[in-house]
């Protein structure tokens, strides 16, 4: 759950349109969530070689976000035109500059920081980017109005809207109190006031900057498009429709109502504020429009079309389900939990190196495999080890291990899939915890997935919990023991579990160690609340020690 609501909020950031849910490949760095590749160290693994200007639609290319992979969580930061890290990673998602400030989410709120890193405003609500000097902001503190702070973080809209649009070029924004539509301007007064009678059977989606309504029938549930003044755009005869900016629409077929779960990954097509189709149905996982393009997807690339829908083969399209931006002279990629930063070209200025380093001089490298457009699967292979025999042992199952679950998905399954890695060594042992997230589409949530492969670098060994024990000690009712004692004291801190105490660990329990402590744990709503995330009760080694076969190659890899 929390790799979803991170997701949400990292969506949120860089205006990636799905029309009805989940996009699980394009991320700003993971739900996804869980994907990208695994560097744990927080240094600079790529530069920029940029220059630093503002685009037309006002985002400042002087800082660029970037995300790393720490051994826990993904996290992002920013660099500047010379690829040097200005803001470290300390985020948990990060949008991009405009008119010199950013959004990013952090600590459980989303914050506003200029470029030196410092916060100017924060929320618990959703900011908007700055346009014309003034950023919209979503109070949970008033009703859930929305309000407008400027450059320096100071309300100067007190939060009283229902919706509150851009401001444009002309310093106007539209916004809706009550029943009443207002043009206002950059203090707050209403400049016109526009009575929208809805019909009985309507209600409001959405409102467009640019003074468009994006209406719902309540009874077909079907979207259509009308103007400030009530008439009619685009009939309320349509499954989704998104505003893309520059007076234009995605817009999405209606389907069965047992199929509602599919918009989602179904085609756009783009509509002028006319209400003209432009396009056929096409478009998949379109995103809005920014400095001229938008970015669509295809069975195998990300690519740029521009405002006629004509896919623009003078840019670069790159391999994968994602999104682009073009911001000013550069191009920015964010697929796969990951940004790339490259020129008009093509050619790759910055890219998050992929290969992790661990202190033994052991180099783990990051492979993809993709069975189809909705499963993006990152697996190890290691080098360095001094054995080719052990290494191509190790290399094999890791391989298969990752990839042989996925490998016969379909397209048609709308199975969305984002696999990842951590590798860290303690010793002779190579620990590579895998994290995914599976997601059905339509579904509530998906499954959270993390397994943890211990291996001896050695000999190949790939250890279970039962290696790590006396061969006749009892350690599962052990085990069970202490993870009972623990669970009962985080009762007591209001913890809540729905399965009893007894008979909870397996001998194939999943596991990880530390240089002092076994930690067990069980996947996310096995014995508490999905919400609750994956249970972990970590038992240090000095508690078992009675048990523990202090004889035996697992032990001794890391003793």
């Amino acid at each position: 759950m929390k790799q979803l609501r991170n997701y949400i909020k990292k969506a949120a950031l860089v205006g990636v349109i799905t029309f009805a849910g989940y996009l699980s490949c394009a991320k700003i760095t993971d739900v996804a969530y869980a994907s990208g590749s695994c560097n744990t160290a927080m240094a600079d693994t790529g530069r920029v070689l940029l220059a630093e200007k503002s685009t037309k639609s006002g985002k400042s290319t002087a800082l660029y976000p970037i995300s790393v992979q720490t051994k826990e969580e993904v996290k992002y930061g920013y660099i500047d035109g010379a690829g040097k890290t200005v803001i470290q990673p300390t985020y948990d998602s990060a949008g991009n500059f405009s008119e010199g400030l950013a959004v990013v989410y952090n600590n459980n709120k989303n914050q506003v920081i200029n470029q030196k890193g410092e916060v100017i405003f924060e929320t618990e609500g959703w900011i908007s980017e700055f346009h014309n000097g003034l950023a919209a902001f979503y109070d949970t503190k008033s009703d859930g109005k929305y309000g407008y702070i400027n450059t320096k973080g100071k309300i100067i809209i007190k939060p009283q809207y229902n919706n509150a649009g851009d401001f444009r070029a002309d310093h106007t924004a539209v916004v809706s109190k009550g029943d009443n539509y207002y043009v206002i301007n950059n203090k707050g007064k209403a400049l016109k006031t526009y009575r929208i009678h809805k019909k009985e059977d309507e209600y409001y989606d959405d409102i467009t900057g640019d003074g468009y309504i994006i209406i719902n029938d309540s009874k077909t549930f079907l979207k259509g498009v009308i103007s400030l003044s009530g008439k009619v755009i685009i009939k309320p005869a349509y499954g989704e429709i998104v505003y893309l900016g520059n007076d234009l629409f995605g817009v999405k077929k209606k389907v069965a109502e047992t199929e509602g779960y599919l918009l989602n990954v179904k085609p756009a097509a783009i509509f002028n504020g006319a209400g003209k189709q432009l396009t056929p149905y096409q478009f998949y996982d379109l995103s809005k429009f920014s400095g001229g393009y938008a970015s669509a997807t295809d069975d195998k690339y990300t690519y740029l079309i521009n405002k006629s829908g004509k896919k623009v083969t003078s840019l670069p399209a790159a391999e994968g389900r994602g999104t682009m931006e073009v911001l000013g002279d550069i191009i920015q990629v964010n697929m796969d939990n990951e940004f790339t930063y490259m020129k008009k070209d093509g050619t790759i200025i910055w890219k998050k190196d992929e290969i992790t380093k661990l202190s033994s001089g052991i180099t783990v490298n990051t492979l993809k495999s993709r069975p189809n457009k909705y499963v993006t699967v990152n697996y190890p292979k290691i080098s360095g080890l001094g054995d080719s025999a052990v290494e191509t042992t190790i290399n094999k199952k890791l391989k298969s291990l990752f990839t042989d679950s996925r490998k016969n998905l379909k397209k048609s399954d709308y199975l969305f899939v984002s696999d990842s890695f951590t590798a860290e060594q303690i010793k002779d042992l190579l620990i590579i915890n895998k994290t995914g997230y599976d997601y059905p589409v339509g579904a509530a949530h998906g499954t959270p997935l993390s397994f943890y492969y211990i291996i001896n670098v050695k000999t190949g060994e790939f250890y279970q919990l039962k290696d790590l024990f006396q061969n006749k000690s009892d350690y599962v009712s052990k085990l069970n023991k202490i993870v009972a004692k623990q669970m009962k004291e985080n009762t007591k801190k209001g913890m809540v579990y729905f399965a009893d105490d007894k008979n909870l660990i397996r001998k194939d329990q999943f596991f990880f160690i530390s240089e002092d402590s076994l930690t067990v744990y069980f996947d996310s709503g096995a014995i508490a609340p999905y919400a609750a995330g994956f249970q972990k009760f970590e038992i240090p080694f000095q508690d078992i020690n009675s048990i523990i076969n202090t004889d035996g190659a697992f032990w001794k890899a890391f003793h």
